[in-house]
């Protein structure tokens, strides 16, 4: 896998690395899933590393883009994902735009960051969290 993933109460850090390939967005998709803690989800940072590479057909970033709907439809909590891109592929810079666009019709807010503290900044301002959750937040995304 070209990811890791960290959990930050009912929230989640995803790290990826490499080619960031469909099997890579839906293992942690159903991870995500799978486990209760997403009925209560409110953010979701996802770090797009250095060597990161958008490595999905169209139709695989279209099969992501109807799962994340189907999410949003399930879970009608405020949704708020940063998207740290610290790579300079175009391709994965293309496929943010493309979410985020995405996203914000289905009640899900999406922003594109180039730093992880301004990314960490937005969290803030739209999700009340825990002291231990905001330094463990920090401690992930350093």
């Amino acid at each position: 896998m070209a990811s890791t993933f960290s959990w930050v109460g009912n929230n989640i850090v995803v790290r990826y690395t490499k080619d960031v390939t469909l099997r890579d967005v839906e293992h942690v998709n159903n991870l995500i899933f799978a486990d209760p803690r997403f009925d209560d989800m409110r953010f979701q940072f996802n770090i797009f590393e250095e060597d990161a590479t958008f490595a999905m057909t169209d139709l695989e970033f279209k099969k992501i883009l109807h799962v994340e709907k189907a999410s949003a439809n399930s879970n009608k909590r405020p949704m708020y994902h940063a998207l740290v891109l610290r790579t300079q592929d175009q391709g994965l810079f293309d496929a943010c735009i493309l979410y985020q666009s995405f996203i914000r019709n289905h009640g899900w807010e999406a922003e594109i960051f180039g730093k992880m503290e301004d990314a960490q900044r937005w969290i803030e301002q739209h999700v009340s969290l825990t002291n231990h959750d905001i330094k463990l937040l920090q401690e992930l995304t350093q």
